[in-house]
């Protein structure tokens, strides 16, 4: 059963494969005359850093049970960044009681994934304090390198096969609801070496696996003789101090820790 939320919280929603933050004006709906307008914020929490379109539909509920729907062509979002939405319909009468209006998010199928209206459930989410997705296991590294430095790859890697990382780097762009953290590697082999960028981990300082941004072509580092070096992506909660950040890189037979 579809959750009804007070106007002002904010609601998590999945549709066609992505992950939607919700969140409407306090005030509510707008009435005037047979026009409603309901304004919101809407952010993409999943997928690649490019826009992409929403695959959200917005719709509005009067007092009589009609649904009106907001034809909108669909909206560009941007994983991570906060971008106002209006809806807005016109009702086939004018003068609709605000209070008995109600908001509706649908998948592309007509869905119903969550509501809003007046008397619904008060819902606030507390800012994270750190990444939030934990391990199943912590990393036990075979060996620890400062960033910056090279870390011999000793297994199953031709000798002489190394791998260094830089300190992470934090930025943080207006409107987006998480700093961006990008870390740069380089893998430098005499011969022939090869490793992904799935094989890297980002760890925060209290052990929480922070989110990786993948390219829409993920392909990995390979070093033929030349150093060969990627800027890979991730993501920290905004606000959170970037303290004690480690980077961990994992094969089948190895762990490289680097701090």
């Amino acid at each position: 059963m579809t959750k009804t939320y007070a106007w002002g919280s904010q609601a998590e929603v999945s549709s066609g494969g992505e992950r939607y933050s919700l969140n409407t004006a306090k005030q509510g709906p707008v009435v005037k005359g047979s026009r409603i307008t309901v304004a919101l914020n809407a952010v993409r929490t999943s997928g690649d850093q490019f826009p992409s379109p929403t695959k959200l539909r917005y719709a509005v509920v009067t007092g009589d049970g009609m649904l009106c729907q907001d034809r909108t062509p669909f909206q560009m979002l941007t994983r991570g960044r906060v971008e106002p939405v209006n809806v807005s319909v016109q009702a086939d009468s004018p003068g609709e009681d605000k209070n008995r209006v109600t908001l509706v998010a649908l998948d592309t199928g007509g869905r119903v994934l969550a509501a809003w209206r007046t008397g619904g459930e008060v819902r606030t989410i507390a800012p994270p304090t750190g990444c939030t997705a934990k391990l199943k296991e912590p990393f036990d590294p075979d060996r620890t390198t400062s960033f910056g430095k090279a870390a011999p790859l000793r297994k199953k890697q031709v000798e002489g096969t190394t791998l260094q990382v830089a300190k992470p780097k934090v930025t943080n762009e207006p409107g987006a609801l998480s700093s961006t953290v990008t870390v740069e590697v380089t893998l430098t082999s005499p011969f022939s070496a090869i490793v992904g960028p799935q094989q890297f981990a980002l760890v925060d300082g209290k052990g929480n696996l922070c989110p990786r941004v993948k390219d829409v072509v993920d392909l990995p580092l390979v070093s033929s003789g030349d150093p060969e070096t990627r800027e890979l992506t991730f993501e920290l909660p905004r606000g959170v101090k970037p303290e004690g950040l480690k980077v961990f890189w994992s094969s089948s037979e190895e762990t490289v820790e680097f701090r």
